[in-house]
């Protein structure tokens, strides 16, 4: 509750200013309140909680007078509150069925966002050793995805690997490496790793992997651009397994 209550505060909006900017448009916020008190009231009783706390918070909307659209949405935060967090930990997000399987769920737009902000300060809550930058971007990620497939904006997977490849081309240009440099180690490369990795993933990668001679494994890393630890990637000849 002290999570969803930050991101409406504008002193705080720089901590997630993806949060406060969706929940300062949200009609009703007060719902998400209600949704966070309940998530979690149903541990330690047996059976799933996430079951249990919805028949909770369907009483609860009843007894105080809440009005159906309000209540639907209260029980759908509390039964799901841990699916997006799955999601983005645990699935592959450039694999089109999981977006289309996660759009499914969440149905609407609002359902997104409500559930968005929920999943954002209930890991919060749990620790500060919990959240990291890299679950704050899979969420994102997955959030930013969602909303795309909700909206209509559904790519062919060789419409969105052409986009990909152009952006990085773009950002490779930046630094005066041009296209006849690295497109035999582009050629090297399947659909999937273009399907999988952001352009300004594929950039740095190429940048640090294109004049690299072939044969022995290559390890190269950089400081993460999220703000917190580093990134590797490792690069090796292919081989069954």
């Amino acid at each position: 509750v002290r999570n969803l209550r930050r991101f409406m505060l504008a002193e705080h909006a720089h901590e997630y200013p993806l949060c406060s900017q969706l929940i300062a448009d949200f009609e009703r916020p007060w719902i998400l309140t209600v949704a966070a008190l309940f998530h979690d009231i149903a541990k330690g009783r047996g059976g799933d909680h996430s079951v249990l706390g919805q028949k909770d918070v369907a009483r609860f909307c009843v007894q105080h007078g809440i009005s159906s659209e309000d209540s639907e949405l209260a029980e759908f935060l509390v039964l799901h509150h841990l699916n997006m967090s799955m999601t983005a930990q645990k699935r592959d997000l450039s694999d089109p069925p999981v977006i289309q399987s996660f759009a499914a769920l969440v149905g609407t737009e609002r359902r997104l966002v409500a559930l968005y902000l929920l999943t954002v300060a209930d890991i919060r809550g749990t620790s500060a050793k919990v959240w990291n930058a890299w679950k704050g971007k899979l969420l994102e990620d997955l959030f930013n995805a969602t909303l795309a497939h909700l909206a209509g904006d559904r790519l062919a997977p060789s419409e969105r690997m052409d986009f990909r490849r152009s952006e990085a081309a773009r950002l490779l240009l930046l630094d005066s490496i041009d296209r006849p440099r690295y497109q035999k180690f582009w050629d090297s490369l399947d659909i999937g790793y273009f399907l999988r990795h952001e352009p300004i993933d594929i950039a740095w990668h190429t940048r640090v992997l294109h004049g690299a001679p072939t044969g022995e494994p290559i390890v190269r890393t950089r400081m993460s651009p999220l703000g917190e630890g580093f990134e590797v990637v490792v690069f090796a000849r292919d081989q069954p397994g």
